[in-house]
């Protein structure tokens, strides 16, 4: 599967798990699309947003850059980004059987090279130019943290509570069994959480993450705010407030005190880890037109 492929399909696995969790109203937003902030699609201003990028420097050669004015990518940049397509593994593909095949992957040479130095290595790609640039970078880094977290182990070299239970989620539906309902489901979240505050490494690894994703979800808004208020359009308002509770749960001096206060504040707190996936919406929506 293609590098842009790969991204596309995580994309689309995330905005299906956005779209189908509840908000605090209880209303389901799996009809909810969504809009430019005066209603037209997203790739209307996509053509603005690159050529004030290519335009940005005047002594720049724009001509390298007159592919990104019609939203398109350098066709040898795309084809060296896909060499590295094995390096990153989407939701539907990630479970609980081969969890220890996607890691490996993950924790190679080729694979740690590309996260930890990103673009840079790849000489097809060093004239995309700044937007594209930095979109292509906050695609390798969300992977990084995404798999970071998936293939971090507690202290008896066992995968993190919180993922085992998702890779399980993730395994029951590759193999079309019946979803538990939202009750059992916070139940065995509540009990993950728990777990999770017994290992400092996995607790660490959580919270590291949060952190991260909420970095690049800043960098975001500021690219965001050039071309308009997009964010607040397909925004959670409480995703804030839930990822701060989640932080709070785990920075506690004893989480596992909180265990009985779980009750009320699971939805919450599962949410919150979950928020990561709307920043795959927003980048996922403003890169749709340019593969």
């Amino acid at each position: 599967m293609k590098f842009t492929t790969q991204f596309f399909t995580l994309v689309a696995a995330s905005i299906a798990l956005v779209y189908s969790y509840p908000n605090e109203k209880g209303e389901d937003l799996s009809e909810k699309k969504p809009e430019n902030t005066d209603g037209s699609k997203f790739s209307d201003f996509f053509a603005d947003l690159f050529s004030k990028d290519s335009n940005e420097d005047n002594n720049e050669d724009t001509s390298k850059n007159d592919n990104f004015s019609n939203g398109l990518i350098d066709s040898s940049c795309e084809n060296a980004l896909d060499e590295y397509e094995d390096c990153l593994s989407d939701d539907s593909f990630f479970d609980k059987e081969n969890t220890e095949m996607v890691c490996n992957i993950y924790n190679s040479q080729k694979c740690q090279k590309l996260f930890q130095e990103g673009v840079n290595i790849i000489p097809e790609c060093k004239d995309i130019g700044k937007t594209m640039k930095f979109l292509v970078e906050r695609i390798i880094k969300l992977a990084n943290f995404d798999l970071s977290y998936k293939c971090t182990k507690d202290e008896k070299g066992q995968y993190c509570p919180l993922d085992v239970f998702n890779a399980d989620e993730r395994h029951h539906k590759k193999e079309g069994k019946t979803s538990n309902t939202s009750k059992e489901d916070d139940k065995l979240y509540s009990e993950a959480l728990t777990e999770t505050c017994k290992s400092q490494k996995c607790t660490n690894a959580l919270l590291n993450t949060l952190s991260e994703l909420e970095a690049i979800e800043n960098e975001l808004k500021s690219l965001f705010s050039s071309i308009g208020d997009i964010p607040s359009k397909f925004k959670r308002e409480d995703d804030e407030k839930r990822t701060h509770d989640a932080e709070e749960f785990l920075l506690a001096n004893n989480c596992t005190e909180l265990a009985a206060k779980l009750k009320s504040v699971t939805s919450d707190a599962s949410s919150s880890y979950k928020f990561g996936s709307a920043l795959f919406i927003s980048l996922g929506l403003l890169l749709f037109t340019l593969f």
